[in-house]
């Protein structure tokens, strides 16, 4: 039988302040059902990436008997605890495994608590997520180590050219693309270099929600790219493209 560590939650009356805004993101929030005993907290690669997460209840008093965290790449983590919550109490930090991770959603097992059920007792439930520092792997690719993300952009249906302006201001020695939230499909690609030059690598991507392009090595050394072109069709209003790069 799976342990668990149980952890009674100091009852208090939860409010946003500066500091704890300043370090967490909400990243969701789910009204509980006195029926329901499983319910998920969808989140996506566009909140960015996290180290830990927090979990709140406000409204009524539930137990959580377990939590499943589903990462971008489709890995799990389930930490070994059991979380009683009051009216108005947050969770410890719950750390996650690796430095920076993308949520695709948060799964919890839990009992409703207390005897008056109605519309006013029924609890909520509020995920926060810790964002990453700005060191080295603050924009870390989850899931390709030495990677960084250099910026994206939400595609349209009617599209058919778009522009990413890279961001970070450290030179690359080649990149890839890692669409999320549809299929899209790219003709062609311009990366635009702080010098004036440009580069089109002679290349057709077509991409399903989950998936990365190949690496795309640059010509000469390092260089330092200013934006990237791109020409593409995709039928999903959802779908946004990330570039991370790699020196």
């Amino acid at each position: 039988m799976k342990a668990f560590l149980y952890t009674v939650l100091i009852s208090f009356a939860f409010s946003v302040s500066p500091a704890f805004a300043a370090e967490w993101t909400k990243l969701g929030a789910k009204d509980v059902n006195f029926k329901a005993e499983i319910d998920t907290i969808k989140v996506g690669a566009s909140e960015g990436t996290f180290s830990a997460i927090k979990l709140d209840v406000n409204r009524g008093g539930i137990v959580m008997y377990d939590i499943v965290v589903t990462f971008g790449n489709g890995e799990t983590f389930s930490p070994n605890t059991r979380l009683k919550f009051s009216k108005g109490s947050l969770s410890r930090t719950i750390d996650l495994p690796g430095t920076a991770r993308v949520i695709k959603k948060v799964k919890f097992v839990y009992k409703s608590q207390g005897k008056k059920r109605n519309k006013k007792n029924k609890a909520r439930v509020l995920l926060f997520g810790k964002k990453v520092g700005m060191g080295a792997s603050s924009n870390a690719h989850p899931d390709f180590p030495g990677w960084k993300h250099i910026g994206s952009r939400k595609v349209s249906p009617k599209g058919e050219k778009d522009t990413i302006s890279v961001k970070e201001d450290g030179k690359i020695r080649s990149f890839l693309f890692a669409p999320t939230g549809g299929a899209i499909e790219v003709y062609d690609i311009v990366v635009h270099f702080g010098n004036g030059e440009r580069f089109s690598p002679k290349t057709r991507l077509k991409f399903g929600a989950k998936s990365t392009s190949r690496n795309i090595d640059l010509p000469g050394k390092s260089r330092r790219v200013l934006k990237i072109d791109f020409y593409y069709k995709s039928n999903s209003k959802d779908a946004k493209i990330h570039v991370f790069g790699k020196n």
